[in-house]
């Protein structure tokens, strides 16, 4: 109901300014719904100079508990020409703000809104003018909520899950490639060396070195840079690997040996991917990417045994604490994304335990071949948490997996201090997938 521009202000003084407070009183607003579209009508929503008009709306629809709906939302209304008014509209703390220059015909703007767990669209709804003066009016008429999608708390829960997935899949994956720049697939004993390193499958370009300090002491290291695609993730970046190792003096028998590493990607690129449900028949695949670094730190042990002189087994065990620390980032909005997350700076640690076995033989003289394997298991040790638009706060526990490892090399010694190799090696996660990798290594002996 609209009420003439120069009887507004003797009803003001009439009803003490509360007309003015609630745009929305009981009994003066009439809400339909028909399952997808909720349509509001209001009887004395108007704003004056004098006095703003508010109203918190509480819309009932028809959803299931903890089913959550994003829709268009329509106002109509009129600002008296010659002034200006402002809609506002704020649910979870987020506000739509509509500067309405006054017309001789009504406005219309459309927003978007979304409905909660309880299956209620609830806004807080603001209407007024922005000049203090000649008496002017300004009123909402009419809010039309149009459904746009749909999805629920498990779907959201399920999606935040993929991100949490994605995590430990890199960190599983890249601590295998980093494997590559310490002497990953070669024998445990070997010469002083430097190599290049190259690979594709997901590629990997760098250069190792391997320093025998005397006494059963050596250093293994290398940089490679990499990119790898592994299920819904990847990561694109510069890989540092080193690590020293102590292996007993052949005495006959069995040889013990042990080691400590570090691994370490600063600055790398990740994409992830989660997909949820919105109504729509193929769902929601959203794509994001950010920054991150990883650092990882490892303890090593096991045992050397020559099976002969041409053949020998190495049985390896692996304690490995790594921290994967991602920068923050938010989606976008739009009909392809009705519920965008935001994600925070966070860090996700990591245990893994891993037990190998590797066994090297000298086929030839001039060719050897090293076959390994390795089951493990990642413990991720840290929830994955992100406010999601129309949802709120969502957090999904860190998912660990088991995983393999496996690979063989071969070796061509062809010169006198020059050793090509060729390789392949794998790692599947039980939740990530499986990533592999096919390449070739030139080696020079000093």
């Amino acid at each position: 109901m609209r009420i003439p521009f120069a009887a507004a202000p003797l009803f003001l003084l009439m009803s003490g300014g509360a007309f003015a407070a609630d745009g929305c009183p009981p009994g003066d607003t009439s809400i339909t719904n028909n399952g997808t579209s909720v349509s509001v009508i209001f009887d004395v929503f108007l704003a004056t100079t004098t006095a703003s008009a508010t109203c918190n709306l509480v819309a009932p629809t028809l959803l299931p508990e903890d089913t959550f709906a994003v829709y268009r939302a329509d106002y109509r209304g009129f600002v008296i020409e010659g002034d200006t008014g402002t809609l506002t509209t704020t649910q979870g703390g987020v506000s739509d703000v509509a500067v309405i220059p006054g017309s001789a015909t009504d406005f219309f703007h459309t927003g978007y809104v979304g409905s909660n767990a309880a299956g209620n669209i609830v806004s807080d709804i603001s209407l007024n003018l922005q000049s203090p003066s000649p008496p002017s009016q300004a009123g909402l008429d009419s809010v039309d909520y149009v459904e746009l999608g749909r999805t629920t708390l498990a779907s959201v829960e399920s999606s935040i899950g993929d991100i949490a997935t994605g995590r430990t899949g890199i960190v599983t994956h890249l601590n295998a490639t980093s494997e590559l720049l310490v002497g990953g697939g070669q024998p445990v004993e070997r010469p002083d060396n430097v190599a290049l390193l190259g690979a594709v499958g997901s590629h990997t370009v760098g250069a190792t070195g391997h320093l025998n300090m005397g006494d059963g002491f050596a250093v293994d290291g290398g940089v490679a840079l990499f990119g790898q695609s592994v299920g819904e993730s990847s990561a694109d970046g510069l890989l540092f690997s080193g690590r020293a190792k102590y292996l007993q003096p052949d005495t006959g028998g069995i040889r013990l040996f042990g080691g400590a590493g570090i691994n370490a990607a600063p600055g790398m690129s990740l994409g992830f991917t989660r997909q949820y449900d919105d109504g729509s028949a193929d769902g929601a695949t959203v794509k994001s990417s950010t920054s991150a670094s990883l650092v990882g730190l490892y303890l090593e042990g096991g045992a050397l045994y020559a099976l002969d002189p041409s053949n020998e087994i190495a049985f390896t065990g692996t304690l490995l604490q790594s921290w994967l620390s991602v920068d923050g980032y938010s989606e976008t909005f739009g009909t392809d994304n009705l519920f965008p997350a935001t994600f925070g700076d966070s860090t996700n640690s990591f245990t893994t335990v891993k037990a190998d076995a590797a066994w090297t033989s000298a086929v030839t003289p001039d060719i050897d071949l090293t076959v390994h394997g390795a089951i493990g298991h990642s413990f991720a040790n840290d929830a994955v948490a992100a406010d999601v638009a129309f949802v709120g706060p969502v957090s999904v526990g860190g998912q660990s997996e088991l995983f393999a490892e496996y690979g063989a090399r071969l070796g061509w010694t062809f010169g006198p201090s020059t050793t090509l190799g060729a390789f392949a090696q794998g790692s599947s996660g039980a939740g990530s997938g499986t990533h592999v990798q096919a390449g070739t290594t030139l080696s020079l002996q000093f």
